[in-house]
């Protein structure tokens, strides 16, 4: 759970299906954590959060993700009716 008082429970639950779906697709396109480090700039410690629900994913961070995964930043996100918000 991120710490912090000013996301519902909703944007909690996107944003941890987003990182889920980051996850996947990286292991779909056959890349490590390390090589989408490499290709992003982005340290390999917060992708490895990123994945893990622990950092919120702005649009910037979605975007240079998708770049180094090698899709659509689209094709990242999660379908809304596919969220659900913890209790």
């Amino acid at each position: 759970m991120l710490d912090d008082t000013d996301w519902t429970a909703e944007d909690e639950a996107f944003n941890w299906a987003l990182s889920k779906r980051i996850g996947q697709a990286r292991r779909a396109a056959g890349k490590t954590q390390s090589a989408v480090a490499r290709e992003t700039g982005i340290k390999y410690s917060r992708i490895c959060r990123i994945e893990t629900g622990r950092v919120r994913i702005g649009l910037d961070l979605l975007q240079r993700l998708a770049d180094g995964i090698g899709v659509s930043a689209t094709k990242l996100l999660p379908r809304t009716d596919q969220v659900t918000p913890a209790a």
